[in-house]
């Protein structure tokens, strides 16, 4: 089984800015966020944890995991969030103003990672660890664009690319594969 579970809102989420790969905090709703969602997992057994090296994911597992101290948790650069290069800093509404991952488009911004680059990227992971824990029960925690990524891995792209309803809660999980 692999559960996703995207980091906790930060003060950025909260007012629609895009952050990729800047390494920033959870604000106090992403830390309740996360205590809530370790509350709906306390009970839950888990083999592994893999996780976003950035600041914002790392906060979210050390909450959600504190009732499996025995569980490793894993950083892995594969699951960072997209660069987004120039359009870092800019309200998500005016970066991307339907979210569209298109494959086949060339986005222009300044070092931006391409969506086709992303989804290599996250795909190779998970073909190593669905390779590496046959019959385990792995628990993901990255951000809202590697979660895209994921699902799309797992249930394909929808046919009108556009992932508006690919769009992942802060600190809720999602059972990706079972």
């Amino acid at each position: 089984m692999i559960i996703f579970i995207r980091h906790g809102q930060t003060k950025e989420n909260l007012e629609g800015i895009n952050t990729g790969r800047k390494d920033i905090p959870l604000n106090k709703t992403g830390k309740i966020q996360a205590k809530e969602c370790a509350q709906i997992m306390m009970w839950d057994k888990f083999d592994v944890v893999y996780c976003s090296p950035l600041k914002r994911a790392r906060q979210t597992a050390k909450i959600i995991m504190k009732h499996h101290k025995h569980v490793p948790i894993i950083y892995d650069d594969r699951l960072v969030e997209r660069e987004d290069g120039s359009a870092t800093g800019m309200k998500q509404s005016e970066a991307y103003p339907h979210l569209v991952w298109d494959f086949k488009k060339k986005y222009h911004f300044e070092n931006f990672e391409q969506p086709a680059d992303m989804f290599k990227r996250v795909s190779g992971f998970y073909d190593e660890i669905l390779e590496k824990h046959k019959g385990q029960r792995v628990v993901i925690i990255a951000h809202d664009g590697v979660g895209k990524i994921s699902r799309m891995y797992f249930e394909g792209l929808p046919a009108c690319k556009n992932l508006d309803g690919f769009l992942f809660d802060n600190a809720r999980p999602y059972v990706l594969l079972k």
